[in-house]
């Protein structure tokens, strides 16, 4: 942290421009030391967690226990895990990695919500067409009367959505509508590649990660890399970082397992659509599993600045309720106070931050909502817990390991 000096101030006399940089210096003060409070307590989320590692779930989509053998000869009809093995475009036999990975490479639901410019959903969508597999599933979630305007229905399962758009609702409705072990929302705006889904079904495939985060780069600049997924910042607002340090998946492309979504639930939809990504990566957190960004490949944006989230009263709200849902409650006064003080002192240079903390106070009301949240959390990871058991038990009574 650096504090004001006479080196510093050009005018150490200036009374304006002193008290400017102590401000400043304040600021910086409570940042460093919020986000010490918020790194201290996910420390404590992270050691009280429980880590589990199931061999297999009931729905077999987890490797169950060994890798197959190089030379391991596979059944008829099917790979390793009784799946069948008849998907191939452009000469390329998809089905091998899905042998080592223990997820079929077939078995993959694309979500796009469609929102924003026309001719970027329309990019995306001719994109993904372009390079999914035959058995891939493609959703198209959206709230308009004649979505189908291209002839796509036999292609693109379309699922509608009431009222107004909303990006959270149209992500709870995609989870719905999917059907395949993985699930990748992917926003207008970004244009895949070829196999660009390959990798994260790979590391999907390997608990305790069930999420993965594509790499933007800006479209005009591949090289340039915007986003490897959300981290967190002192106000519990969610922020793009451009390291492998993320939080978690960023929903402009992001993987997910369908059955760790289905078991965390619908997401709040009174949450401004930046906090979707947080809610799940810190949802994640939670229940003792991991994230990751794949470096398999980089997907483009074609507008990098919409990324950025914009202060409002909606974003205080969501803010305060990611306070009231994730942190410990003997914890959230000090948290709530540590932020608001930050929006404040930082709201001299910057007006915006006045506005959003205007919009903590009625976090209030969505208390109970949020409490009833992070007990269903707190049943999800004991689910997670016995599975781990059970699976233990069956392993440690299987003939192999009692010789």
């Amino acid at each position: 942290m650096h504090f004001w000096t006479k080196q510093d101030n050009p005018h150490p006399r200036d009374p304006a421009s002193r008290s400017s940089r102590h401000l400043a210096d304040l600021g910086e003060l409570v940042t460093w030391f919020s986000k010490s409070l918020i790194k201290v307590d996910f420390s404590k989320v992270l050691a009280s967690a429980t880590h589990v590692q199931p061999v297999a779930d009931q729905n077999g989509l987890i490797n169950p226990g060994k890798h197959p053998k190089k030379n391991q000869t596979v059944a008829a009809g099917g790979d390793t895990f009784g799946r069948p093995e008849n998907n191939v475009k452009d000469g390329v036999d998809y089905n091998i990695p899905s042998k080592k990975a223990g997820i079929a490479m077939s078995s993959f639901s694309i979500i796009v919500p469609k929102l924003g410019p026309s001719a970027e959903f329309e990019n995306t969508l001719a994109s993904i067409l372009r390079y999914r597999l035959p058995k891939h599933q493609v959703i198209v979630v959206h709230s308009d009367q004649q979505p189908d305007t291209y002839g796509l229905s036999g292609e693109v399962e379309f699922v509608e959505s009431t009222g107004q758009p909303n990006l959270v609702r149209f992500f709870n409705l995609g989870v719905e509508a999917a059907q395949g072990a993985v699930m990748n929302f992917i926003r207008p705006g970004v244009e895949v590649t070829h196999q660009w889904f390959v990798g994260a079904i790979r590391a999907l495939a390997q608990w305790p990660y069930c999420a993965v985060t594509a790499r933007l780069a800006d479209s005009r600049d591949r090289s340039k890399i915007v986003s490897t997924g959300i981290s967190i910042d002192h106000r519990m607002c969610p922020r793009h970082c451009k390291d492998v340090t993320a939080l978690g998946p960023s929903s402009w492309a992001a993987f997910y397992r369908r059955d760790v979504i289905k078991l965390i639930g619908a997401i709040d939809e009174t949450l401004d659509e930046g906090f979707l990504d947080l809610d799940l990566a810190l949802s994640i957190t939670s229940l003792g599993l991991k994230s990751r960004t794949s470096t398999d490949g980089v997907l483009t944006i074609q507008s990098a600045g919409r990324l950025n989230i914009r202060s409002s009263e909606k974003t205080g709200f969501s803010a305060q309720r990611m306070i009231q849902r994730h942190i410990p409650t003997k914890n959230q006064p000090a948290h709530s106070i540590l932020a608001a003080a930050g929006e404040c002192i930082h709201s001299i240079w910057r007006p915006s931050r006045f506005v959003q903390m205007l919009g903590r106070p009625a976090a209030r009301s969505k208390r109970a909502t949020d409490i009833a949240f992070a007990r269903q959390l707190a049943l999800a990871r004991h689910e997670l817990l016995e599975l781990r058991q059970k699976t233990e038990q069956k392993l440690d009574s299987s003939p192999k390991r009692a010789a």
